[in-house]
């Protein structure tokens, strides 16, 4: 892969706004707007449906940005997700409206690595987890990544219908042992239709299929080879019959998703709206050198709502919204007996030993007001529960933690004659309220019970967020566009000393 296609898509998204209604200075700092409001951004869970597309926005927007992003945590939170990153990455997007037609898409490229992961040689960690690679050494990670997304929506008098698609190539590798490599392949296609229901209101349905493969190989250069690579089962345990340090080792996970969304929701974003979405997610873990010998199976049932007001009154701005996601994943071990000859290992049965279940609410709220031409400003207090349960049937373990707390964002911004300024700041404090680590048969000073020790007394603890978000932009009428830079900044204070920190930079261009 190169940026032939990249820049390709980048050529495309010009050439559609080249194409649609034509845009004035004033267009660009109108769709800037839009898009910083967090007005509207309140009720962004009913424009999955890709047919709701058509009312997100009023004016076409195309942006490039170039950006850096630095992560550090002193510790890191969870040890198979590395102490932090360094990224480098480019990203243009495009949303043009044109008559009843609606089309968006973008395109991106990302570079860095991300520093000192352990106890896990995959990508999409959040994704397979617990059914990993990993070992006791780990090291920093090198990665590449490419993102293609494109839609088309368009409106047939009281029905609307759209399809959108995004794809994501990546590849992460270590050049020092163990040397892992990994190659990504995700996509991700979506449909649906809306009617409308008087002059307001629109019903919305969706249908959502994800194709998901990875594939790992991994090599040692070392004369003696390399350490011990575990298969992962859950919460300390890992497969002992297929654990190996063999060079040349690989496996591979294939997995797909398949999901489905209502929504009612008002296109003018005010009034009553309602969201709920439903997915359904398996995968395998393939061991290529056993002849493709499946190892487990992971399924997720996942269930994202929610139900919120939206008001408008002239320059002032309300809402209230309480979402929730709630996952309940499963994980099946299959067992097989001793080959024999060329005869792979028999299978003999499956267990379902692994069980997780995450629930996450919160409740949130918005005001604020928006001038013409002035300052405008929205304060956004929210409250939130969390809960996480893990379990594995035999032997008996257990982790659990839930942590409820508040926090809140304040948006100011100016707007002068040729230029706006943006500046948000929010701050977040969640406090443990149970916290459960049983862990049956493990040896608690062994470098897996360790880990387990680490991940679990970071993840429990109370922690402390806070940070802020500058933003300039600057017109150019003549030229129908505007120069922005955006710098974002995030500090993170656990109970346990622990502390993180999140920096990131933008330089871009909006027509």
């Amino acid at each position: 892969m190169n940026f032939r296609c990249t820049f390709a898509l980048i050529g495309l998204c010009a050439g559609m706004s080249a194409q649609g209604v034509q845009k004035d200075s004033s267009s660009v700092v109108v769709g800037l707007g839009e898009r910083l409001s967090p007005a509207g951004h309140f009720m962004h869970e009913v424009y999955s449906n890709p047919a709701a597309q058509v009312y997100r926005y009023h004016s076409s927007l195309t942006t490039i940005g170039f950006s850096g992003t630095y992560s550090q945590e002193d510790d890191a939170v969870v040890m198979q997700q590395g102490r932090g990153n360094r990224y480098a990455a480019f990203d243009a997007d495009s949303y043009i409206r044109r008559d009843r037609n609606t089309i968006w898409g973008g395109a991106g490229y990302r570079v860095g690595r991300t520093m000192h992961t352990e106890w896990n040689e995959n990508a999409d960690f959040e994704l397979l987890y617990p059914y990993v690679w990993a070992d006791s050494v780990g090291g920093n990670l090198l990665s590449e990544r490419y993102t293609f997304s494109g839609g088309f929506a368009r409106e047939f008098g009281r029905i609307a219908w759209g399809i959108y698609a995004d794809y994501r190539a990546e590849i992460e590798y270590r050049k020092r042992d163990p040397r892992p490599k990994t190659v990504v392949s995700d996509l991700n296609i979506a449909t649906g239709a809306t009617l409308s229901l008087g002059d307001r209101y629109s019903l919305g349905a969706s249908v959502h299929l994800r194709v998901y493969r990875q594939k790992s190989e991994m090599s040692f250069l070392a004369p003696l080879g390399g350490p011990k690579i575990y298969q992962m089962l859950g919460l300390g345990m890992y497969s002992t019959r297929f654990s190996t340090g063999k060079d040349g080792s690989s496996v591979n996970f294939s997995g797909r998703s398949y999901g489905a969304g209502v929504e009612l929701f008002p296109r003018d974003r005010n009034g009553v709206f309602v969201s709920i979405q439903y997915f359904d997610w398996a995968v395998r873990r393939i061991l290529h050198d056993y002849q493709e010998l499946p190892l487990t199976r992971l399924t997720e049932r996942e269930l994202d709502a929610a139900l919120g007001w939206q008001g408008q009154s002239g320059i002032h701005h309300w809402g209230i919204k309480l979402s929730g996601n709630y996952a309940k994943r499963l994980g099946t071990e299959y067992i097989y007996g001793d080959a024999s000859g060329s005869q792979n290992y028999p299978k003999l049965g499956a267990v379902e030993q692994y069980r997780n279940n995450r629930t996450d609410l919160v409740l949130s709220a918005l005001w604020g007001f928006e001038e013409m031409r002035g300052w405008s400003f929205y304060a956004e207090p929210r409250g939130r529960y969390y809960d996480f349960e893990a379990t594995y049937l035999s032997p008996s373990r257990k982790m659990q933690f839930g942590k409820v707390g508040c926090g809140g964002g304040l948006t100011v911004e100016k707007r002068l004659r040729r230029s706006v300024l943006h500046l948000s700041v929010s701050a977040d404090y969640l406090a443990n309220q149970t916290a459960k680590l049983k862990l049956d048969g493990l040896d608690m000073d062994g470098s897996i019970g360790q880990m387990m020790q680490r991940n679990f007394g970071h993840l429990s603890a109370d922690m402390t967020l806070y940070g802020a978000s500058f933003r300039w932009n600057y017109d150019f009428p003549r030229a129908s566009m505007a120069l922005y830079v955006q710098g974002d900044w995030q500090h993170g204070s656990f109970a346990d000393g622990n502390r993180s920190d999140y920096a990131r930079i933008v330089f871009g261009v909006a027509f």
